[in-house]
């Protein structure tokens, strides 16, 4: 590859890193753009200055492009890789030098996260289970209200059967001997 263009920050010229990786300048500033979330740029004056760590990303993107994936396709293989730098993990720094993790760090990290998703998961689980034993006590009380009910209406209706049946048994009087017994 060419000079570089500040010795102590390892930025290369887009001409330089176009010629390194083979690939058409301008293929390569629309890459910038569409892919700047992982690419790590500055400005000199009008001159654009791609860090040396981000030509290895550059380097994945062209053989995404090479085993015809679409952009969609490739921003989610870059999000997966955990080589390549994001926008986060750069300097606060006008420089934006790249913060590098190592992977023991990174694992690290997500484990942690993987583990408090598991402990949220396993408090609601626990939340869930006692609301649902509540619910299950609810319900069997409603049943039991239910079936006394049922029982109290059958017996009411046997009553209501037995009183019309026994008048009707009985011997019929004349109307006009409503005195008598």
């Amino acid at each position: 590859m060419g000079e570089q263009v500040d010795s102590e920050k390892k930025y290369y010229r887009i001409s330089e890193i176009a010629e390194a990786i083979a690939v058409n300048q301008n293929t390569l500033r629309r890459w910038l753009i569409q892919y700047k979330k992982f690419i790590s740029t500055k400005k000199d004056g009008k001159i654009k200055l791609v860090h040396e760590d981000s030509i290895t990303t550059l380097e994945k993107i062209k053989g995404y492009y090479a085993e015809s994936k679409t952009e969609s396709e490739i921003l989610d293989l870059l999000n997966d890789d955990a080589e390549v730098i994001r926008e986060g993990e750069f300097e606060a720094s006008g420089d934006k030098e790249p913060l590098r993790k190592k992977p023991d760090e990174l694992m690290n990290e997500q484990m942690d996260a993987i583990h408090k998703k598991l402990d949220l998961v396993l408090e609601q689980n626990n939340e869930l289970k006692i609301e649902v034993k509540g619910l299950k006590q609810v319900t069997n009380n409603r049943d039991a209200v239910l079936m006394n009910l049922i029982r109290e209406m059958q017996e009411t209706k046997k009553q209501i059967a037995s009183a019309i049946e026994s008048p009707a048994t009985a011997p019929k009087k004349a109307w006009w001997m409503f005195w008598k017994t």
